[in-house]
């Protein structure tokens, strides 16, 4: 299920609200592998669990799976094996090599939010993590689908 804002051609986006200048280029960014930490510390808290990340596509669900027998976990397992692994380390995630650097740079000419699919109850601690790591963004939370969040 996706869960965003109602499209309403008058009346701004959240994205375009959290927009600091309406004027600069903005840039929307996800979280996971582009500026924070993803797949090595959840294969390392998978280990820990008799588990594996087989990456055959972008999709978490099918790629998670037993280490003892190969199978892949059910979607609900991956959503709730997941929802547990952002619990904990949401609050400890390291920025990606250059992350932190690449905003500072690209916050000079342009307006910049993250939209990332963490549960809404986290996007808090995601923020709180994320300025302490030097990247200071307003985040959007998200479950699903990306693209109606997106400004017409």
């Amino acid at each position: 299920m996706t869960t965003h804002a109602s499209q309403n051609p008058n009346k701004p986006s959240p994205i375009e609200r959290l927009a600091h200048d309406p004027h600069k280029p903005l840039i929307i960014c996800d979280a996971d592998e582009v500026l924070l930490e993803f797949a090595k510390p959840l294969e390392i808290w998978l280990r820990g669990r008799g588990l594996y990340l087989e990456l055959k596509s972008f999709a978490l669900e099918g790629n998670i799976r037993r280490i003892d027998d190969k199978s892949p976990l059910s979607k609900e397992e991956v959503r709730i094996l997941v929802d547990d692994f952002l619990d904990h380390v949401v609050d400890r995630a390291k920025p990606t090599m250059g992350a932190t650097s690449a905003v500072r740079r690209l916050r000079e000419s342009c307006s910049m939010v993250v939209l990332t699919n963490i549960p809404h109850h986290l996007r808090h601690r995601r923020q709180l993590a994320m300025k302490a790591a030097g990247i200071d963004l307003p985040v959007l939370s998200n479950v699903g689908e990306k693209g109606p969040w997106l400004p017409s």
